[in-house]
């Protein structure tokens, strides 16, 4: 535990923040429509949070990669279970929904499924936000050796 890399808990905090923020946005029908896009950033979202809040001085791309990571599948399992709590306590509301989540939990087989499927998406989501968190890093690389660069003028 104490070769932990610092900035670990802070991104899987903020990840499962925006996770139950956007597993609540889940349960509104036009507004799921475009937060199902808003995980592939979440990754990117977390690094921009944390260099924008002196965290830490400089992140090499193995941060990254690993703020991605963390913030990515924490969000999809927080936003999962936010929204599965939301939808068989509103049941009346999301009648279509309540059935289906309902037959997962009627069986263990089912339910056993419903976590394999929730872990693959978590898995894709981790992927997705790798990659969105090292664009992020990358940009701030460049952004910050342009700022080092004397300037020379005749």
């Amino acid at each position: 535990m104490q070769n932990l890399p610092a900035y670990l808990r802070p991104s899987a905090f903020l990840g499962g923040v925006i996770g139950l923020v956007l597993g609540f946005l889940l349960a509104i029908p036009i507004i799921q429509l475009f937060v199902v896009f808003v995980f592939f950033g979440i990754g990117a979202i977390t690094v921009f949070m944390l260099k924008q809040n002196h965290f830490m001085d400089s992140f090499e791309q193995k941060d990254g990669i690993i703020i991605g990571g963390v913030s990515g599948f924490v969000s999809i399992i927080t936003a999962t279970v936010s929204f599965l709590v939301l939808a068989l306590l509103l049941g009346s509301i999301f009648a279509g929904t309540y059935d289906m989540i309902m037959a997962f939990f009627g069986s263990f087989s089912a339910f056993v499924v419903l976590c394999i499927l929730i872990f693959c998406v978590a898995f894709m989501n981790m992927i997705f936000n790798m990659g969105s968190a090292l664009l992020v890093v990358s940009l701030y690389g460049n952004v910050e050796k342009k700022e080092d660069k004397p300037q020379f003028k005749v």
